[in-house]
C-alpha cells in the first residue's frame, strides 16, 4: 500500500530562475504535471520578485523564492559559496522522481545534479568540463538559443516536451485573484471605465529600450484606435523608466487633443496580479517584446507584438491561437549585439508604421482573428507578419502572413517536420500549405543527403566504439560534415548533433554514438514521407 500511495504523486522539482516571461511560460508545464493521470507535488524554485503573478496557481505545492540579487550571485557572478549556502536549504536534500532545470547555466546545473531524483531534465553539471543534458527537448533548446532564426517551437512547448507533458492547447492558463479584479474594478471606475467599456492595452516599455518601438509611434497607434473605434485606450508599466514612457505617451497624446476619457494611465498603479486582472479585462495588448504580453496571452487576450533590434519572436512569441507578432524585414534583423553597427541608428525601430498595427488590431477587434490575416496574405512591404494557431499534434505554429514569405517558410517547415520526428511528436502535412511546394522540396532534399551522409558516419562510429577515435578519425569527420552544412543552411540540427552537453556516459543501454544515430534515421524517415507525400498530390510546380 506504501508504495502505490507513493506512485500516486511524484515529486518534482523544478527550477526557473529566469525572466518573468519565462516563468509564465513555464505554467502550462506546471499544470500539465499538475493534471497528468499521476498527479505531481511540485516544488519551484522562482525568482522572488516575479512569484507573486502565481498567486493563484493551485498546482505549484512550494515555493523557494529566492531575491533577484541573490539569483545574479548564483547564475551571473557564479558565487560558489552562495551556491553552497543555497544546496543546504531543506528542499535540495530531499529525494524527487524528477528534477527539471529550466535555467540552463553552470550553476543551476551544478545545483541540479547534488539533488537526488529518479530522473533529470535539462542542464545538468557535474563539473565545468561535465555537463549533459539527458532529454532531446532539453538539447534541442540547447541548439536554439545557437541558431533561433531556424526555431518554429515555441517556448511553452519546448517546456512541456522538457517536462514530458503531452502537448495539448493550454489556454487560458493564469487567473488573477478575486481581490486583483476588484482592485482592478475600482480603478478603472474612477477613471470613468465600466465594465461595458472595451479596452485595449498598450504597454510601451520592455526591458531594453532599443527593443522598443518609438513612443511616438504608440502615441499616433492611441491616436487612429480612439478616432476610429469606441475602445479606450489604457497606458500599462512597471517602475521609473516605463512610468516615465507612460507620462510621454499621455503627453504627446494630450497634443493631439485626445479626450482624457479615452486614453487612460495606469502605469505604476498595478502589481503583478493586478496587471493579470486588467490583461484579463482588455480586448487587446499592444506591446514589444516583454513580460506583460505573455500575461495577457496567460489569461486569453489577444496580442500584437512589435519585435525589433534584439528581441526575435521564435520561441519568444505569446503561447496560444490569434496571436499576432510584427518584425522588421530586414537583413540586419535580428540583431545580436546592436551597440557594434555602427551608423545603424537601430532604423528597425521606425520601419513598422502605425497604419500596419492598426490594420492588424482592427481585425482582432472585428472578431476576424482565426486565420484570417494568414488568409488575407497581407502585402505589407518592410515586415514581416505572423499569426499563431495551434496544430493538430497539440503544438504551437506561427504561420506567416505575407504573401511573399512562402519560399521563407519553405526551410522552417522542413526543418521542423525533421524535428517532429526526432522529438517525438505526431506529423501532419498542415504546414505544407503555407510553402513554396519546389522550394520545399529542395529543402528537403537538401536535408536528407547532409542526414543520409552523417548516418553514415554515426554508424561506423557505433561499430567502432569500443576503439579510441581521435580528432582526424571518425569525430572529425563527423564535426566537418556537420560544418559544411551549418554553412550550407540554416539549421539547428549542427549545433544539436556537436553539443557538449550531451550525455557524457551510457544511457538507457546506448552510447552516445548510438544515440546520434537513432536521432538521425528518425529525421531521415519523417522527410522521406514529407516528400513522398508532397510528390503524390499533384501540386503544379513552376
Amino acid at each position: 500500500m506504501a508504495k502505490n500511495r507513493a506512485r500516486l504523486h511524484r515529486k518534482v522539482l523544478i527550477i526557473q530562475l529566469t525572466r518573468m516571461g519565462d516563468l509564465i511560460q513555464t505554467i502550462p508545464l506546471l499544470k500539465g504535471l499538475f493534471e497528468q493521470s499521476n498527479p505531481s507535488h511540485i516544488t519551484l524554485v522562482c525568482v522572488r520578485e516575479f512569484s507573486r503573478i502565481l498567486d493563484s496557481a493551485r498546482f505549484v505545492h512550494r515555493f523557494l523564492r529566492i531575491p533577484a540579487s541573490d539569483v545574479y550571485k548564483l547564475c551571473k557572478a557564479e558565487d560558489m559559496n552562495y551556491l553552497t549556502e543555497l544546496a543546504t536549504h531543506p528542499y535540495f536534500a530531499e529525494d524527487y522522481d524528477l528534477v527539471i532545470n529550466l535555467t540552463h547555466d553552470y550553476m543551476t546545473g551544478l545545483l541540479a545534479n547534488r539533488v537526488k531524483a529518479a530522473e533529470k531534465a535539462g542542464v545538468v553539471h557535474r563539473s565545468r568540463t561535465d555537463g549533459y543534458i539527458p532529454d532531446r527537448w532539453g538539447r534541442y533548446l540547447f541548439a536554439v538559443v545557437r541558431n533561433r532564426r531556424v526555431n518554429t517551437f515555441n517556448l511553452v512547448d519546448i517546456h512541456m516536451g522538457i517536462g514530458k507533458v503531452k502537448h495539448k492547447p493550454m489556454v487560458p492558463f493564469l487567473t488573477p485573484p478575486s481581490r486583483a479584479r476588484r482592485k482592478i474594478d475600482v480603478l478603472l471606475s474612477r477613471e470613468g471605465i465600466h465594465r461595458d467599456c472595451p479596452i485595449i492595452c498598450i504597454h510601451p516599455g520592455a526591458n531594453l529600450i532599443h527593443r522598443t518601438w518609438p513612443i511616438e509611434y504608440f502615441a499616433s497607434l492611441a491616436e487612429i484606435l480612439v478616432r476610429n473605434t469606441g475602445v479606450t485606450v489604457v497606458i500599462t508599466g512597471f517602475g521609473r523608466t516605463e512610468e516615465q514612457l507612460g507620462g510621454e505617451l499621455i503627453e504627446f497624446c494630450r497634443k493631439k487633443g485626445l479626450p482624457k476619457s479615452r486614453i487612460v494611465n495606469m502605469v505604476g498603479k498595478t502589481g503583478q496580479n493586478e496587471l493579470v486582472a486588467l490583461m484579463e479585462r482588455a480586448i487587446l495588448l499592444v506591446t514589444n517584446d516583454t513580460g506583460p504580453i505573455h500575461i495577457a496571452a496567460a489569461v486569453g487576450t489577444p496580442t500584437v507584438g512589435i519585435y525589433l533590434s534584439t528581441a526575435f519572436p521564435g520561441e519568444t512569441a505569446p503561447y496560444g491561437s490569434g496571436h499576432v507578432t510584427i518584425s522588421p524585414a530586414l537583413d540586419c534583423y535580428p540583431c545580436l549585439r546592436p551597440e557594434e553597427r555602427s551608423g545603424c541608428g537601430l532604423k528597425c525601430r521606425w520601419s513598422i508604421k502605425p497604419e500596419i498595427i492598426f490594420d492588424v488590431a482592427s481585425a482582432i477587434i472585428d472578431g476576424r482573428v482565426d486565420d484570417s490575416l494568414v488568409r488575407r496574405r497581407l502585402s505589407f512591404d518592410g515586415v514581416a507578419i505572423m499569426q499563431s494557431r495551434f496544430m493538430s499534434n497539440g503544438t504551437l505554429i506561427y504561420l506567416p502572413c505575407n504573401e511573399q514569405d512562402g519560399k521563407a517558410f519553405a526551410h522552417l517547415v522542413a526543418e521542423r517536420y525533421a524535428w517532429e520526428g526526432v522529438l517525438g511528436l505526431n506529423s501532419t502535412f498542415e504546414l505544407v500549405e503555407f510553402a513554396d511546394k519546389e522550394s520545399l522540396l529542395q529543402e528537403v532534399a537538401l536535408r536528407r543527403f547532409f542526414f543520409e551522409k552523417l548516418g553514415t558516419i554515426a554508424e561506423k562510429a557505433c561499430q567502432n566504439e569500443s576503439r579510441r577515435l581521435d580528432k582526424n578519425g571518425l569525430h572529425g569527420s563527423f564535426a566537418r560534415l556537420v560544418n559544411s552544412f551549418r554553412i550550407s543552411t540554416p539549421s539547428l540540427f549542427p549545433d544539436y548533433f556537436v553539443s557538449p552537453l550531451w550525455p557524457s556516459k551510457m544511457e538507457e543501454g546506448a552510447s552516445l554514438w548510438r544515440l546520434k544515430c537513432i536521432d538521425i534515421n528518425i529525421a531521415l524517415e519523417r522527410l522521406g514521407e514529407l516528400e513522398q507525400w508532397i510528390k503524390s498530390q499533384n501540386f503544379q510546380f513552376a
